[in-house]
């Protein structure tokens, strides 16, 4: 899925370009062609990217070349994965267990449906079928929002965070049985005011969660500067040699986000920006209590 919206309207997000792709087609992006008003903004990437690769490789979280980011992003990141897991498993005894209304077959001695099997067997004080609404445990869907990446002078662990309170809650939730789907968002605001907006989905509801894919994805700061950024040169205008600045979504622009696109899950989780643990922990722990009631 790779679709480019020149005018989108999101709540109070008005007129921005929107780029939507899922995680296969970011690893596509650093080769892509752009457009010829954003081949100047391109160079400058580029040729910084080589500097920096020469000089200060932890800009983008120790790698040395776009080939070791390709590499990490075909085949997942396990060192972000165990410090994920290592999170979730102090956090795992917070999650409500996952649960769902359906309606279960009752007999009794009344009900909406009679059964004459069970009524000439001699079961008169069975014999009638009713169902009830019960709050039983099994598969809920959520949908998780998360703001990802941030400016050139965000540190390449700040990155981390930023992507790991959401990674952390998709295992969390899934252990817990529910069907989770997760989005990060980065938005970059230009110095004439327009926004480039890049939307990926990182997983359907449907798919199993890989940690180690989630990391390298979501967490990884080489991921979204070579990847990430030059999705962002796709725009339908003419974009900063920076690439902008970063924009931080909020619930209500998430929300509204959702409902233009028509992606609303039963319940959604956003998360805004998150440069350390610390934050990781307490928006984690503010959405399990914010799920916690829902659920009750």
């Amino acid at each position: 899925m790779e679709r480019l919206t020149e005018r989108a309207n999101a709540g109070t997000l008005r007129n921005f370009c929107l780029y939507e792709m899922d995680a296969i087609d970011l690893g596509r992006q650093y080769d892509k062609p752009v457009p010829v008003h954003n081949e100047a903004a391109r160079k400058v990437h580029r040729n910084c990217s080589t500097e920096i690769f020469k000089g200060e490789p932890k800009w983008f979280g120790g790698i040395r070349s776009v080939a070791e980011g390709k590499a990490i992003f075909e085949q997942g990141w396990p060192q972000g994965a165990n410090r994920l897991k290592a999170l979730a498993e102090r956090l795992a005894s917070k999650i409500p267990p996952a649960k769902s209304v359906r309606r279960k077959l009752r007999w009794a001695d009344d009900g909406d449906e009679v059964s004459r099997d069970r009524l000439n067997g001699g079961l008169v004080d069975s014999c009638w079928r009713t169902t009830r609404r019960e709050l039983l445990q099994g598969p809920e869907v959520v949908t998780i929002e998360t703001n990802w990446g941030g400016d050139w002078n965000v540190t390449a662990d700040q990155l981390f965070w930023q992507g790991a309170a959401a990674a952390c809650m998709t295992d969390l939730l899934e252990s817990a049985g529910y069907r989770v789907e997760v989005y990060v968002t980065d938005c970059g605001r230009q110095k004439d005011g327009r926004l480039m907006t890049v939307r990926v989905r990182i997983k359907e509801a449907d798919q199993p969660a890989r940690l180690d894919t989630m990391a390298a994805v979501m967490c990884h700061a080489g991921i979204y500067r070579i990847f990430g950024m030059a999705a962002l040169e796709q725009a339908t205008f003419k974009i900063d040699n920076s690439h902008g600045h970063t924009v931080k979504l909020r619930r209500e622009h998430f929300e509204a986000l959702e409902a233009t696109l028509g992606q609303n899950g039963v319940g959604t989780i956003c998360f805004g920006g998150i440069y350390d643990e610390q934050s990781a922990v307490r928006a984690i722990e503010g959405e399990i209590a914010r799920l916690q009631g829902q659920n009750e």
